[in-house]
């Protein structure tokens, strides 16, 4: 903060020029007669993770939108290790014909232990009937390319896959989440309750914000959502 802040951080291979602090309706406060403000929003559409964030500064503007009235720089204020992520369809994935009732919805929630293990538990609906040993993992991706205005797309026109990218283990760790045990198997409605472990490298701060895909039959991806902290009470 004793340094002119630079512009505005955010993930320009996402986002280009299209400065989503500036889009966000979310972003702003109001004050009372005393100039007191008590507010909270979720920026989803950064496309940078917590790690990334830590270090950089916060900048308070003032009503003008352009005068600088504070700064603070980010650091870590929490101690968790649990993470949790609400899934939806996968972006672009349409159902087959003959299992038009396909649209994954649900909570995964994963524990990062003291040795980086990670505990995935969930229970999901709207999967695909019976199936057996599908995958679910954490991939290197920041976005599940959903965006609050409903659409799937971006400004760069990647594919959803290219945004997701592919499995997220650290460099030098064989790809945890080929192993079978990464699985869930659904029944005959589609639903599927699960819970193994994990080892893909990385700690707590290395896999939160990162999305979380649900695999179908054929490997085909069709859900997704993004992994958030969340307290432990």
């Amino acid at each position: 903060c004793d340094e002119d802040p630079s512009n505005p951080y955010y993930n320009t291979t996402l986002y280009g020029n299209t400065n989503p602090w500036n889009n966000s309706v979310n972003n702003r406060y109001q004050t009372n007669e005393k100039g007191q403000a008590n507010h909270a929003f979720v920026m989803s559409q950064v496309g940078i993770g917590s790690r990334g964030m830590k270090g950089h500064v916060a900048i308070v503007y003032a009503s003008d939108g352009t005068t600088k009235i504070g700064c603070g720089v980010l650091k870590n204020t929490f101690n968790i290790n649990s993470m949790q992520a609400d899934i939806q369809s996968y972006a672009g994935y349409k159902s087959p014909v003959n299992n038009k009732k396909v649209a994954p919805s649900g909570t995964v929630y994963v524990m990062a232990f003291e040795d980086n293990v990670l505990r995935l538990r969930g229970s999901l609906d709207g999967l695909e009937s019976n199936c057996v040993k599908c995958g679910i993992h954490i991939h290197a991706g920041l976005s599940c390319n959903i965006f609050g205005n409903g659409s799937r797309s971006n400004n760069n026109n990647s594919t959803p896959d290219e945004i997701v990218g592919d499995h997220w283990f650290a460099s030098g760790q064989d790809d945890a989440w080929k192993a079978q045990k990464a699985t869930y198997t659904s029944d005959a409605k589609g639903h599927a309750n699960f819970a193994f472990y994990v080892y893909n490298g990385y700690d707590f701060e290395d896999n939160v914000d990162h999305a979380l895909v649900v695999h179908g039959h054929d490997n085909t991806r069709i859900g997704c959502g993004i992994l958030k902290p969340k307290e432990v009470l």
